[in-house]
């Protein structure tokens, strides 16, 4: 008989979009933002953030896992 645990887990994905072609400022802003809402420890991680690029947006975010 096989031995497995299960487990769940929730995140929290927060998002900040910006229309595509916008200056390389806003980029910064939002960079900026999320590094103020991680703090300073989390946002040293190279994927603190991540970006997805679609046609008429950028979006970047971030997810943290919340409690059970």
């Amino acid at each position: 008989m096989a031995e497995y645990t299960r487990r769940v887990r929730t995140f929290r994905r927060v998002e900040y979009a910006i229309p595509s072609g916008s200056a390389w400022a806003e980029l910064h802003k939002v960079l900026a933002a999320i590094r103020n809402e991680l703090g300073e420890e989390a946002a040293r991680w190279d994927d603190a953030a991540r970006i997805e690029v679609g046609d008429d947006e950028v979006v970047l975010f971030f997810e943290r896992e919340m409690p059970s």
